[in-house]
This record gives C-alpha cells, structure tokens and sequence, in this order.
C-alpha cells in the first residue's frame, strides 16, 4: 500500500523543525517499521537542506519583490499583504489577510458548477489582477 501523502508531509514538517541531530531519533520513532514512510520523508529532509533552494539568494531577491509587489495592491477581489520576512531558519513568508472559505477548485466540485460557470466565477479574479497591472505597471518580478 502506497505511503499517505498527508503523513509524509506531517512527518516531514514535524522532523524538520528539529535539529538535524535529532531528526533521526524522531524518524525511528515516528515512523516505526515503515521504511517506505521514512525513506519518503528522508527524501524531503535531504532536498530541504539543499543549497540553491528557498535560500539562494535569487530565490530569496524574488520573493522580496512579489512581497513588496503584493503589498501594493488594493483590490476587494486580492488578499491584502500586511508584512513579510524571513523566519529564524530563513525561510521567507507572507502575512496575509484571511480569506474564509474554501479554496475555489474545492467550491466549484461541491458546486458541480460547469466550465462555463467556473469561468464566470473566476473572471472577477482576472479582472483584480489585470487592473493591477494596469495600475502599477508589471508588478510580477521576472
């Protein structure tokens, strides 16, 4: 039986908030004699640990544009971006305004909403974006 992806994810983000000389201890604890489980999430530390990743500095140069970007606009139909940085791990984030709900892909299934449909709801979206860029020139970082 294929590993669940839900659990590979909890594992993973629960080991990589660890020193990485405890995350073995926790993985043989956590994962027990599932080594499909442990080689999935191994996996996923390795890559985690990676240069070149979330940490490069080109990575990181982009982030802070689209951050900065983001929190210029003002549309009802955009989430506002209250403020950004970097974790102590140096992991950049986004503070976000919340949006309750469901995602829309999520909403359009329990709707059984057509293509047409689907359109129609997200062209509002389109629109929010497009006069963005209208307004504040090209605000995607390339």
């Amino acid at each position: 039986m294929p590993t669940d992806p839900k659990l590979v994810r909890d594992q993973f983000f629960a080991a990589a908030e660890l020193p990485i000389s405890e995350r073995a201890a926790y993985l043989a604890a956590h994962c027990g004699d599932d080594s499909e489980l442990r080689a999935a999430v191994e996996r996923l530390l390795a890559a985690h640990e990676q240069p070149a990743g979330m940490d490069s500095r080109q990575v990181l140069a982009r982030f802070e544009a689209e951050r900065q970007a983001l929190a210029l606009m003002d549309h009802p139909n955009i989430a506002k971006v209250f403020d950004g940085g970097m974790t102590e791990q140096g992991r950049p984030f986004f503070v976000m305004e919340y949006g309750k709900g469901v995602p829309l892909t999520e909403y359009c299934d329990q709707a059984r909403l057509s293509l047409k449909e689907r359109l129609q709801l997200f062209l509002p979206v389109c629109q929010a974006v497009q006069s963005m860029r209208i307004r504040r020139g090209s605000f995607i970082a390339t």
